[in-house]
């Protein structure tokens, strides 16, 4: 018998035989995997919302503190004109006049370190209050004697920077 070789016969590639044990072990990590990603991201969006209104919330708290402090300016300067009123100038108005009269608050010449004590200075027909909010902010109130109140805010919270006070609001 006549035969036609061309050599030896090639190399078979190894087969390959797959368990199905390992295939399901396998789609069962990438499920786990896909359900712990799609958790994570509905969580992450909880989270910022969250965050977000806690934002919200210690704005909020802050702004209620600035009114602390602002009222209580108000209030002290209504003494404060009072006093204005009897004499014409506000030389002679301090913190023991102050406290004479509306004794609801300390009053000092120094730094207000909290929105019960007010800094007082005072330049013959013009008077500056300023109480600092527990927010820390200090807010100015400055009357110039003709009825021009105005108010202001600030770092330094001394009645000396509320003289300066220029704006028509806090």
């Amino acid at each position: 018998m006549d035969e036609f070789n061309f050599g030896k016969p090639g190399r078979r590639t190894p087969q390959v035989s797959l368990n199905p044990k390992v295939l399901m072990a396998v789609g069962a990590l990438v499920a786990a995997a896909l359900a712990v990603f799609g958790f994570m991201s509905m969580v992450s969006k909880g989270g910022h919302e969250v965050a977000a209104a806690q934002v919200t919330a210690v704005q909020q708290i802050d702004h209620s503190q600035d009114i602390l402090a602002q009222t209580s300016l108000t209030s002290a300067m209504a003494a404060a004109k009072t006093l204005f009123i009897d004499a014409n100038t506000y030389d002679g108005v301090g913190p023991a006049e102050l406290a004479g009269l509306e004794p609801a608050f300390t009053y000092t010449d120094g730094p207000s370190p909290n929105p019960n004590t007010i800094s007082v200075a005072t330049q013959g027909s013009t008077a500056g209050l300023a109480a600092m909010s527990p927010s820390g902010t200090c807010f100015y109130i400055r009357d110039d004697g003709a009825g021009g109140i105005t108010y202001g805010s600030g770092t330094e919270c001394t009645g000396t920077a509320a003289l300066g006070a220029a704006g028509l609001s806090w």
